[in-house]
């Protein structure tokens, strides 16, 4: 699996124009990432990729209701002509991800699906059993080499659902996303290829490697941590005078505490 050292971002307009936190967690990324080429990417630069490289897509771009839909679709393509490894903006980098993707090529890590000889696809569950059970692939973080394509799969699946959205006046505006461009459309993509053919070029991990503590639960101010190794220190310090957390506090996002994690998701789904 050869990833190029390229990471994707996209953002409406210039980079200087982003939210305090979202610009501060770019920050960090960069800082630990310093040999590898960044791409930012703007609604306008969306565009012209699609019309530039793939003009038999625009119809279905320009036909999407919300702009996460169109940004959604846009990641599919930094896949499949630049490959790397598109990153949202709200992917908070603990650590240098190099050590992650090596561990990959050497299998030496968790897999909850692997095509070890000829993997060029590498995606991540959201939270546990989000793949095994509720069918839905993350797409705030996915790895590529360049070409592959699955993404070229990914997109026809796009336009079909396009056409099938106009029959889903039910289907709440989360729902419609997530069905038409986002997590679910890439979990329907994955199990067409490996439906398709035993020799898919996909490898899918869990959870804890890009996102350990994840979503707050249900009640105000409870956080759902997902990290499995070392929960109990975690818990034991959200109940501290500085609790209860939304979010991990930046003093306890530490290697000792998330020893196999690279990222997290510090998501507030402001698109919805």
């Amino acid at each position: 699996m050869k990833i190029p050292k390229i990471i994707h971002q996209s953002w409406k307009s210039k980079a200087k124009d982003l939210p305090a936190k979202e610009s501060s967690i770019r920050n960090v990324l960069l800082k630990n990432h310093p040999e590898w080429e960044y791409k930012y990417w703007t609604d306008e630069d969306n565009f012209n990729l699609i019309a530039d490289y793939y003009p038999w897509f625009l119809d279905t771009y320009e036909s999407y209701e919300w702009p996460i839909q169109r940004a959604d679709a846009s990641r599919v393509f930094y896949m499949h002509k630049y490959g790397g490894v598109y990153l949202d903006l709200d992917m908070l980098s603990l650590k240098p991800m190099d050590e992650m993707i090596d561990q990959i090529e050497h299998n030496d890590c968790q897999f909850l699906l692997n095509c070890s000889h000829n993997r060029q696809v590498l995606l991540f569950e959201e939270y546990p059993n989000a793949y095994n059970l509720q069918n839905s692939i993350y797409n705030a973080i996915m790895a590529s080499e360049p070409n592959s394509r699955f993404w070229i799969l990914a997109a026809y699946m796009m336009q079909q659902r396009a056409l099938e959205l106009k029959c889903k006046r039910d289907m709440q505006k989360q729902s419609k996303v997530f069905w038409s461009t986002g997590p679910q459309l890439i979990s329907a993509a994955v199990a067409s290829q490996i439906q398709a053919s035993s020799n898919h070029s996909l490898c899918v991990l869990p959870y804890f490697y890009t996102n350990p503590t994840s979503l707050p639960g249900k009640n105000e101010g409870e956080l759902v941590l997902f990290n499995k190794f070392n929960v109990s220190s975690l818990f034991e310090k959200s109940n501290t005078t500085d609790g209860p957390w939304q979010h991990i506090p930046k003093q306890y996002l530490v290697e000792s505490l998330l020893p196999d994690s690279y990222f997290t998701h510090e998501s507030s789904r402001t698109w919805v």
